[in-house]
């Protein structure tokens, strides 16, 4: 963070004067400088035994502050400022959470009268609208659906989206309210959302994808028919596309890309088979300006960039003016525009592959190519499946990355065992699985996990994890420090059912023994199929809960063939296994053959290609 704190104190000052306007603007700004991690309510320099106390009780002054604010009845929410609040009712719910007030349960009893049977009554649409802020999945709300159905439909959408919209879910409590709240889902899909409030919804897409549920993609439906809805409102109307009268020599290949500088997780996974297109296609990219950078522009033909806010009937506009024979997402879920751009027909073929590793249940996205050892079960998607050659795709190793020494850590008496993955895919049978190696070891464990997420979620995910488990959360680092960090750990676990790919790597790298779950999905079944190439034994290669708690108990209980395991990691030229730059040209090839064949393919219904299959269409 920079050095410039944010007022408290005028946002203190603002509500205890009454001065309600002011204040939530002075709450906006607090929100949008720690959010974008631009600037603090508490200083770096403050000492690091001193610092978590500070921010609690800086936190809590902002939660008292809130409170009073809301429940002051001269405070008149209209659904103007409502929209404003709702924008950013994930931070704030969060920040409730890191208080000892828990929730804002508090704020909605204030808000409403009782009646009889439990019920609450709003006697003023302000109230009403106090009360939808202030719940959350932290706690029941008697005759939910009832009172969403008797709201305006703007209103009901905002409110639905904020209830599912929150960073991760750690109990089966939130995990079952979750699917209840998805349940409403027929209530809202008709609605229609501002363009600025669209980004809580790209937010629930991405995230959706982290549940531990067979259904979660269905949750996309409904956000689908919503963007599409919102779209129609901002006058984004479906172009005409151009028909593929004549095969063209060299095609126009247009990539959408969410993230494509050299340092980023996506430009290591994908820029072998990108460049690689530019063999059989003119190649373009568009993105944000701070998407790419001066490495990853040099592979295209052309380029073109926009700010981050620039409006998104222009960044269409833009792709629109390319006229793309193809349009390809290397991933497709982590950008609001991106999404938006996945609910139109912008070429006669769009593709993607799985940067973000889920489908995107549009009727948009013709094609998801998937390597052949990864794929899992095809049924887990909308697009047809095209399959590549397994090394079709490598990773390209971080810029910061230094080969490891070749020594082996000799643990200490606690066996610590790394977590290197986002806080969202953190969820209840997770750590069911970990309390159980707990419980059932004979040694102490202590879990490292490394969440890289905000300060606040930082703060409540320590709260709830330290409750649960012997832990220790790192905060967002560099690469090399990251690194550092999980080569002091003995062990590695994925996350399951959304697994680590790039994580998966970097603890390959340092030696790091790793248990893993299979699944149907990419997501889920491709950390064990990296594993069997890298040669873990079968133990680390899990399928069922009741495996991966007995291979982490095999691994803590059994130092000398943990640290043959680790040894031998070691010993292997893992870099040739997973970033050999002597990648097949079979990404490409897949690609112009759904180019010369998408009618027939698309005749033909099959909804999984394997490689063998294309011969059947020359």
């Amino acid at each position: 963070m920079s050095g410039k704190t944010l007022s408290l104190e005028d946002f203190e000052r603002r509500v205890y004067s009454g001065d309600y306007n002011t204040a939530v603007h002075s709450l906006t700004k607090i929100i949008e400088g720690i959010e974008s991690r631009k600037m603090a309510l508490v200083l770096d320099d403050v000492e690091e035994s001193e610092r978590e106390g500070m921010v609690t009780r800086t936190y809590s002054r902002l939660a008292a502050a809130i409170t009073s604010m809301f429940c002051d009845p001269n405070f008149n929410l209209d659904e103007q400022g409502f929209e404003i609040l709702m924008l950013r009712k994930r931070f704030i719910s969060t920040l409730f959470e890191a208080t000892t007030l828990q929730n804002m349960e508090h704020i909605m009893a204030l808000a409403a009268q009782p009646v009889e049977g439990g019920q609450l009554s709003f006697t003023s649409n302000g109230a009403l609208l106090k009360g939808l802020f202030a719940c959350t999945l932290d706690f029941n709300f008697p005759g939910l659906p009832l009172v969403i159905e008797k709201v305006p439909l703007k209103i009901r959408t905002m409110f639905w989206l904020s209830l599912l919209d929150r960073e991760y879910f750690l109990t089966e409590s939130e995990e079952r309210a979750r699917e209840q709240v998805i349940g409403l889902s027929s209530l809202v899909e008709d609605g229609a959302l501002s363009e600025k409030f669209l980004v809580r919804l790209s937010n629930t897409w991405m995230n959706s994808s982290y549940y531990n549920c067979d259904t979660k993609h269905d949750l996309k439906l409904p956000l689908n028919k919503i963007l599409s809805n919102s779209m129609r409102k901002l006058g984004i109307r479906q172009p005409p596309v151009s028909d593929r009268t004549k095969l063209k020599d060299k095609p126009t290949l247009v990539v959408l890309s969410e993230a494509f500088t050299s340092n980023h997780a996506m430009y290591r996974c994908y820029a072998w088979a990108v460049q690689q297109l530019g063999e059989l296609f003119r190649l373009v990219l568009v993105g944000t300006e701070s998407s790419m950078d001066d490495t990853s522009k040099k592979m295209f033909d052309e380029v073109v960039s926009f700010a981050g806010d620039e409006p998104h009937k222009k960044i269409i506009g833009k792709i629109v003016k390319l006229q793309p024979d193809v349009i390809y997402y290397p991933s497709l879920g982590m950008q609001l525009w991106t999404t938006m751009a996945s609910q139109m027909r912008l070429a006669p073929i769009q593709l993607m592959t799985l940067g973000h590793p889920a489908t995107s249940m549009s009727e948009f996205i013709d094609y998801v190519v998937v390597r052949e050892r990864s794929i899992g079960d095809p049924g887990c998607f909308s697009e047809t499946v095209v399959l590549t050659e397994n090394d079709a795709f490598s990773f390209t190793l971080h810029p910061d990355f230094s080969k490891p020494d070749k020594q082996v850590p000799v643990s200490e008496s606690t066996i610590k065992i790394a977590v290197p993955s986002t806080g969202h895919k953190i969820n209840s049978a997770l750590l069911r699985c970990c309390e159980e190696v707990v419980r059932r070891s004979s040694k102490p464990v202590e879990f490292r996990f490394f969440p890289n997420m905000s300060e606040v979620n930082m703060l409540v995910l320590k709260m709830k994890l330290e409750k649960l488990l012997p832990c220790t959360l790192y905060d967002y680092t560099d690469y090399v420090t990251y690194l550092k960090n999980l080569s002091e750990c003995d062990i590695q676990l994925s996350p399951f059912p959304f697994g680590n790919a790039n994580g998966y790597v970097d603890g390959l790298l340092v030696g790091l023994p790793i248990v893993s779950m299979d699944g149907r999905e990419v997501h889920s079944h491709a950390d064990n199929q990296m594993g069997k190439l890298a040669g873990l034994p079968d133990y680390c290669l899990t399928s069922t809960e009741e495996e991966y708690i007995d291979g982490i108990l095999h691994l803590v209980e059994n130092d000398a063939e943990r640290h043959a395991v680790s040894k031998k990691l070691k010993e292997t030229d893992l870099e040739s296994l997973f970033f050999n730059t002597e990648v097949s040209n079979d990404f490409c090839t897949a690609v112009r053959w759904i180019y010369e064949h998408h009618e027939k393919i698309k005749d033909d219904g099959r909804k999984c290609w394997s490689i063998a299959d294309r011969e059947l269409l020359g």
